[in-house]
C-alpha cells in the first residue's frame, strides 16, 4: 500500500463520520423545527381555545338536534336558531365564524388538533355524564 492511498482512506475513514454526523444533525433540526410550529392566528378570526369552545356546544347541539329529529320533535327550519342561539351566547357573529372556520381550513394539520382538542373535552363531558348516571342507578338500588 502506498502512503498515498493509505492516506486517503485514514482521512475517509475519520471524515465520514464526522459527515455522517452532521447530515443526520441537519436532517434532525429541519424536521424538529417544522413540527413545532404554533399557528399564529390574526386577531380577526377566533383563537384555538375559543374556537375549540365554541365547537363543542355546537356538537352539544348537533346530538340533541340528532336525537329529536328522529323522534320528530324538532322541525328542520328551528335548528337554525339552535345555532344562531350559540353564535350569541359565544359572542360571535355568523361572519366571524364562517371566516374563522376558512382560516383553519387552510391549516388542516392545526385544525386537526383543534378537533382533537375537541373531540377530548367531548369525551370528558361524556364520562362525567355516565358517572353521573352510574351513580343515580347506585342510589335508586340502595333505595329500593
Amino acid at each position: 500500500m502506498t502512503k498515498g492511498k493509505y492516506f486517503n482512506t485514514h482521512v475517509r475513514m475519520k471524515i465520514l463520520p464526522q459527515i455522517a454526523f452532521i447530515i443526520i444533525l441537519a436532517f434532525s433540526l429541519l424536521a424538529s423545527s417544522c413540527g413545532n410550529k404554533k399557528l399564529k392566528v390574526p386577531n380577526e378570526y377566533l383563537n384555538q381555545e375559543e374556537l375549540v369552545s365554541l365547537l363543542v356546544d355546537i356538537h352539544l347541539v348537533d346530538g340533541i338536534l340528532n336525537r329529536e329529529r328522529t323522534t320528530r320533535q324538532i322541525k328542520e327550519d328551528s335548528a337554525y336558531n339552535y345555532y344562531a342561539a350559540i353564535l350569541k351566547e359565544h359572542q360571535i357573529s355568523r361572519s366571524v365564524f364562517d371566516s374563522t372556520i376558512h382560516f383553519y381550513s387552510q391549516h388542516p394539520d392545526d385544525f386537526a388538533e383543534l378537533y382533537d382538542d375537541v373531540l377530548k373535552k367531548l369525551s370528558i363531558m361524556e364520562g362525567e355524564r355516565r358517572e353521573i348516571i352510574d351513580q343515580e342507578k347506585t342510589d335508586d338500588y340502595e333505595e329500593e
